[in-house]
């Protein structure tokens, strides 16, 4: 320690002034090396603070906050899980004790059949949607980075989308002059579709969905606009933290694992790009990527 602070103590003779932490049996201190103005020859000041209890209790106020976060995500997931797992476990357990037990026409097996596949595949993307974005945080999806057209992209994913109700208009409104976007081709489809999924479900009164592209300068913005129950601006940023739903009478009926924008925002951070929403309750909701046209 004493050869450390001589060090610092010599070059506060050439003026030199520094603040920095040191750590010595594990004490921690904060010195401050500054040099006192004198005719006759140069000196330096060294004054040492033992912080270390104060730097205990922040590191575990810090420890205790993020304890928190992960009990209240643990909380969060289970409340996700033990209700949107159990309707299409209930669902399928159903139709398949009726179909064991009872004797139906041909057609109404049928019927049955379908609405266990439905339910199942249900089962399927929310289970998708859980490890995609585990792997997408951890960057263990490994990303395939082409030059792409994202207006076809956008076309592409609108046409293949789930059918929506027929009070839903869903509308394009793209630039013709947009420059190729590198990107995972797949990755992108999957923020258009959930971002166009979000907008169908959030709009249970119907409306007109634009889903939009335009060229910016170094940048590539798409844009998904609803003409839903919109969102407070207290919660546009929960909205894209895992598991996060806004609750309240409007949405208390819509089905959903609130996984989908945050993993919007990943792969948008994942491609160099972000992720914001901007709404307003009982108008609507835009919901914005930004992708470079160069890749960072």
């Amino acid at each position: 320690m004493a050869a450390t602070l001589e060090a610092h103590y010599r070059a506060t003779l050439d003026g030199s002034h520094e603040s920095f932490e040191l750590t010595h049996d594990e004490r921690i201190y904060q010195v401050e090396a500054m040099p006192i103005p004198s005719p006759e020859q140069p000196t330096g000041l060294l004054l040492l603070q033992d912080v270390t209890e104060g730097y205990r209790v922040k590191v575990l106020a810090a420890t205790n906050a993020e304890l928190d976060r992960l009990n209240r995500t643990k909380s969060e997931f289970v409340s996700v899980v033990s209700h949107e797992f159990r309707t299409p476990l209930t669902s399928i357990q159903a139709f398949s004790e009726l179909l064991r037990d009872e004797s139906f026409p041909e057609t109404q097996v049928r019927e049955f059949a379908a609405d266990i596949n439905s339910e199942a595949e249900r089962l399927t993307r929310l289970i998708s949607d859980l490890l995609d974005l585990d792997r997408l945080e951890s960057g263990q999806i490994a990303m395939q980075t082409d030059a792409l057209d994202l207006n076809a992209l956008v076309h592409d994913a609108v046409a293949t989308a789930p059918p929506h109700g027929p009070q839903h208009e869903v509308r394009l409104d793209l630039d013709p002059d947009l420059p190729p976007v590198p990107g995972d081709r797949d990755k992108l489809v999957q923020v258009v579709l959930n971002l166009l999924s979000n907008a169908l479900k959030y709009s249970p009164d119907g409306g007109v969905v634009t889903v939009g592209t335009r060229g910016e300068p170094g940048q590539a913005h798409l844009w998904v606009q609803d003409q839903g129950i919109g969102i407070a601006a207290a919660d546009l940023e929960t909205i894209f933290e895992r598991y996060r739903r806004v609750a309240s009478e409007s949405t208390a009926a819509i089905q959903g694992t609130g996984l989908g924008l945050p993993i919007v925002r990943q792969i948008a951070e994942l491609h160099g790009g972000r992720a914001w929403a901007e709404s307003e309750p009982g108008v609507g909701s835009t919901f914005h990527v930004v992708l470079p046209f160069r890749s960072e």
